[in-house]
């Protein structure tokens, strides 16, 4: 299995500046979108850890979906 994200790892355009806490399915980061020069924040699912895949990422989505509209 892959090793956890650290800070500094970059994730497409961002890099994870701080880890914030993690669960059994993911790990959550403060991180920096070099594109739009904005803070965010990632969530990063535990491959393995997650039993069922296709349900993680569909609640993943959905959660991306509700923030999105905040």
């Amino acid at each position: 299995s892959a090793p956890p994200p650290q800070v500094g790892t970059d994730v497409g355009p961002f890099v994870l500046t701080e880890k914030l806490g993690e669960g059994v399915s993911c790990h959550v980061f403060r991180g920096w979108d070099r594109s739009r020069a904005a803070p965010v924040a990632l969530k990063i699912l535990n491959w393995a850890n997650v039993y069922d895949r296709a349900a993680a990422m569909k609640q993943l989505r959905m959660e991306a979906a509700t923030l999105a509209r905040v």
